[in-house]
């Protein structure tokens, strides 16, 4: 039952992920076709864009840290230490979005 619970809470976080790495992949491609758009001082889809490269630079870890994290799963870690590091790596990507 537990080992249950913690594929099921994997997978969720799994999910998770996917969708916000195709929202990081999406908003990368938003600011690299019009980057006027993205004024400094202003909020951007709740980002403080203080400089130039902090948009797409926090955009490009979040982009490696997801997506290796994903890729973690074909590694031989246990069901437990992959929940807790996909659940870890929600967090502080959640973290980003509230900076």
């Amino acid at each position: 039952m537990k080992k249950n619970l913690q594929q099921v809470l994997n997978k969720i976080f799994q999910v998770i992920l996917v969708l916000i790495l195709l929202l990081d992949v999406y908003e990368l491609v938003n600011y690299l076709s019009a980057p006027e758009d993205y004024m400094f001082g202003t909020e951007v889809n709740g980002w403080r864009y203080s400089s130039e490269m902090y948009y797409s630079g926090v955009l490009l870890f979040e982009l490696l840290l997801v997506s290796s994290v994903l890729f973690a799963g074909f590694s031989r870690m246990s069901i437990k230490s992959l929940l807790l590091l996909r659940g870890l790596v929600f967090v502080i990507v959640a973290a980003f979005w509230f900076l």
